[in-house]
């Protein structure tokens, strides 16, 4: 028996694998993979809402809006690292390690791909403005604003995996 830190490198693989193959078609397996990340995510934000998170809980999530915003301001595109930060240390309150793995092994096949996807259709201080929109959301305890404000952090993805579909 061996006890360690489960890999999702082999999911990771097959997904960007599989994604890259379908990437013409208009439902891609990486249309799945955003679909299924952005119903993941929705649901994670109400759970911190439930779970009563507080402000304190989220520090880490807002420097990652201040620096997307800085990013922003200095008319730079957002850093992915930014952003990946921001998802990682949103859902940190809820001590559940699989949120985080799975969606690492998510946003590697993402990024993995993403020069594939062609340039963002948002201008970066939009990008901010949604990641804001999430957490402010959360903190004011609004579940049906929370996953709203989600839904239109994906917009913007979901425009992309639509231009090469068509």
């Amino acid at each position: 028996m061996f006890v360690g830190r489960m890999s999702l490198s082999g999911l990771v693989d097959e997904l960007a694998f599989h994604s890259r193959m379908t990437m013409p078609e208009e439902r891609n397996h990486l249309g799945h993979l955003i679909e299924i990340r952005e119903v993941l995510e929705s649901g994670l934000v109400v759970l911190l809402i439930e779970q009563g998170t507080k402000a304190s809980q989220l520090t880490d999530a807002l420097d990652a809006i201040v620096q997307m915003e800085a990013e922003a301001a200095a008319g730079e595109a957002i850093a992915p690292d930014t952003d990946r930060r921001f998802h990682d240390v949103l859902y940190r309150p809820l001590a559940n390690p699989l949120v985080g793995q799975l969606l690492g092994a998510f946003w590697e096949v993402y990024h993995q791909l993403r020069d594939d996807l062609g340039s963002p259709d948002e201008a970066p201080a939009d990008v901010a403005r949604k990641h804001r929109d999430i957490y402010e959301a959360v903190l004011a305890g609004d579940p049906i604003a929370a996953a709203a404000a989600m839904r239109a952090h994906f917009a913007g993805v979901r425009s992309r995996l639509a231009r090469i579909a068509a």
